[in-house]
C-alpha cells in the first residue's frame, strides 16, 4: 500500500482516493495508544511516509481526503518512536530510520517547502504535538524542541490567515481557505490548538523544552 502511494501521488487524477486509504495502516483517530509494537513495522511505515512526504510537487495537488490518510500516518509513526537509553548522565540518539524521526523529517518538509505553504491542512498541528509528547517519552528532548519550532511556524502563519479572514468578514462572504476553515473558526480550530501545544510541552516537560518555551513566547 505504501509503495502505491509514493508511486502515485504525482499522478492528480487517482492520488486523492489512493492516499486516503492510508488510514487503514493505523487506528482512528481518536484510539490511539502509547503500547508497544513491532518497530520494524513502524519503521516500514515510516519510510513509506517519508518517501510520499518529499514529492513535494505531487503533494501540492493533494486534497483533504489525501491530506487526511497522510496526516493521520504522521501522527501515528511521531507516537511510535525508539527510547532513548541514559547511561552515565549522556544519552544518545535516535536511528537514522527512528518512525518518530521521519516523522520530523516529513513534517518539517511539509511546513517549510514554499510549494506547500498554503496547501498543508491545519490539521497538521495534530501531528506536531504528538511529536513533542513522542520525544518526551522517548527521552529525546531534541525531537520535543523541534516540535516546538514547528508550531512556531504554524504560528506565524495565522497572522495572514486571520487578515484574510477579517477582510471577508468586511464583504460578509464566507471564505474557505487551505486549512479547512471559515473566519469565525479561525481561533478556535487555528490557533488555540497551536497555543494548546505549546502550554503542554512547557507545562508537562521533565526537560528543559519549558526553558526553551519561556524563550520563544517573548517573541509571540
Amino acid at each position: 500500500l505504501l509503495r502505491t502511494c509514493y508511486w502515485t501521488v504525482h499522478r492528480e487524477e487517482i492520488a486523492n482516493k489512493v492516499l486516503a486509504t492510508l488510514t487503514v495502516l493505523y487506528p482512528p483517530e481518536g484510539q490511539f495508544r502509547w503500547v508497544s509494537g513491532n518497530l520494524d513495522l513502524d519503521r516500514h511505515m515510516a519510510e513509506g511516509l517519508w518517501r510520499i512526504c518529499r514529492n513535494v510537487d505531487g503533494l501540492r495537488n493533494v486534497d483533504l481526503e489525501g491530506w487526511e490518510g497522510i496526516l493521520g500516518l504522521v501522527e501515528w509513526c511521531a507516537m511510535r518512536g525508539g527510547t532513548i537509553p541514559t547511561r552515565q548522565g549522556t544519552r544518545g540518539g535516535l536511528s537514522e530510520d527512528d518512525p518518530a524521526l521521519q516523522a520530523f523529517r516529513s513534517l518539517h518538509l511539509m511546513l517549510h517547502a514554499a510549494e506547500l505553504k498554503d496547501v498543508v491542512p491545519f490539521k497538521v498541528v495534530g501531528g506536531v504535538r504528538a511529536l513533542i509528547a513522542g520525544g518526551e517519552r522517548g527521552n529525546c528532548p531534541k525531537l520535543s524542541i523541534a516540535g516546538l519550532d514547528l508550531l512556531l511556524v504554524l504560528h506565524t502563519r495565522l497572522e495572514p490567515l486571520i487578515a484574510h479572514a477579517a477582510a471577508e468578514e468586511k464583504t460578509n462572504a464566507e471564505t474557505e481557505n487551505a486549512y479547512g476553515k471559515g473566519s469565525t473558526e479561525v481561533f478556535v480550530n487555528c490557533w488555540l490548538p497551536v497555543l494548546k501545544g505549546m502550554a503542554t510541552a512547557a507545562e508537562l516537560s521533565r526537560y528543559a523544552v519549558s526553558s526553551f518555551f519561556d524563550e520563544k513566547m517573548s517573541y509571540i
